[in-house]
């Protein structure tokens, strides 16, 4: 009693846990939403993405927004064959781009047009050997 814990919106709407509406840099309190979280990465840029999202001086974003990330070797050629290395290039590139059609009905908020050009231009670079797989 008497404390507080963050974790994702979707992980909280799936456990009927309760949210709270924060006051953002514009002094509105703003429940964290599809809207409000896409409004706090409306004015990031390919150089701030890493650290977006926290704070954003939009009067309609949600103050405390970050991305999930994945981490995978630039040279695939160390850690497996090719075909397994396309395999998860692959899946990365239909998970940041197609599959964000089913973002929204499964409780997630799709990623903004920044970040899926962000995943696009290092999903490129991934390479098996000097080779590269996309």
């Amino acid at each position: 009693p008497g404390a507080f814990g963050y974790t994702e919106s979707h992980y909280a709407a799936r456990a009927n846990c309760g949210v709270v509406a924060l006051r953002n840099a514009k002094a509105r309190f703003l429940l964290p939403n599809v809207e409000s979280i896409l409004a706090a990465t409306d004015e990031v840029t390919l150089d701030q993405i890493r650290n977006s999202g926290i704070n954003s001086k939009n009067e309609f974003a949600y103050p405390i927004v970050g991305f999930s990330w994945v981490a995978t070797a630039r040279d695939q050629s160390k850690r497996t064959d090719y075909e397994s290395a396309k395999s998860v290039v692959n899946w990365l590139w239909w998970m940041t781009h197609q599959g964000q059609l089913y973002a929204d009905e499964n409780g997630f908020t799709p990623l903004p047009p920044i970040a899926m050009k962000f995943a696009s231009q290092h999903l490129k670079e991934i390479r098996f050997d000097d080779v590269i797989i996309r």
